[in-house]
């Protein structure tokens, strides 16, 4: 689809553009975006070296999410991101809530000045940064590293025998209409539980439910889930 839509343009996850450029590399994939913005997860070395020399152009990375699209920018070339200040009050506090100091590094609390409607004050992002040291001349402070989230990913073993692992907004699209809670915990790579709160037992339709997400990284025969409905109801 790509080959024939020729985008101009691109904007993905660090790991699918990642992807993306491997895949133009081998030969696979024959587009030729003028530029590349990366956000969602950690642009890694790695990704921007990859990305580099798939289309020769160098990424700009956006600290993005849901609450507020536009947290802080990192322009192509330059040295760590910028917080968009005038759009949003971005505190990196430590474990006592207090603010970290320059070089340290923090958990993201956000509040966005633009949303009116419904405003968001204080959220908790779950989000580690390290904290920039701002010159006299900058304007905005910067960051120097999105470290990474609280979530974790789930580590899975693919059919030829790579380790790979499922992305928590991933695992945010998991639904079974009729579940009211639900926990992933993982043992090895090979095996996973899903605890989970619904009105009956339901083991059958929540491991076809999952085996949905395993199937797109090609793990669905060498993982196995193991449902257990923990309560059948929340009170």
């Amino acid at each position: 689809m790509l080959n024939t839509f020729q985008p101009e343009y691109l904007f993905a996850y660090s790991t699918i553009a990642h992807e993306l450029a491997l895949e133009a590399i081998a030969g696979r994939l024959h587009i030729e975006p003028a530029s590349v913005l990366v956000s969602g997860d950690v642009l890694t070395p790695e990704a921007r070296a990859t990305i580099n020399k798939a289309w020769g152009v160098e990424v700009q990375n956006l600290y993005t999410c849901s609450e507020s699209m536009c947290i802080a920018i990192q322009r192509p070339g330059g040295d760590g991101m910028r917080l968009m200040e005038d759009e949003n009050v971005l505190e990196i506090l430590n474990a006592d809530n207090t603010p970290v100091a320059p070089g340290e590094i923090g958990r993201v609390v956000l509040t966005p000045l633009y949303n009116r409607t419904l405003p968001i004050i204080r959220y908790d992002l779950g989000d580690y940064v390290t904290r920039g040291h701002r010159h006299d001349n900058e304007q905005f402070e910067p960051i120097t590293a999105i470290n990474g989230r609280v979530n974790e990913a789930l580590p899975v073993q693919c059919a030829d025998g790579r380790i790979d692992s499922i992305h928590p907004i991933v695992l945010s699209e998991f639904f079974v209409p009729s579940i009211q809670k639900f926990q992933f915990v993982s043992h090895s790579p090979t095996q996973i539980t899903i605890n989970y709160i619904a009105a009956r037992e339901i083991d059958a339709v929540v491991t076809s439910a999952f085996q949905k997400i395993l199937d797109m990284k090609g793990a669905s025969q060498s993982v196995k889930v193991i449902p257990i409905v923990i309560s059948k109801s929340l009170t």
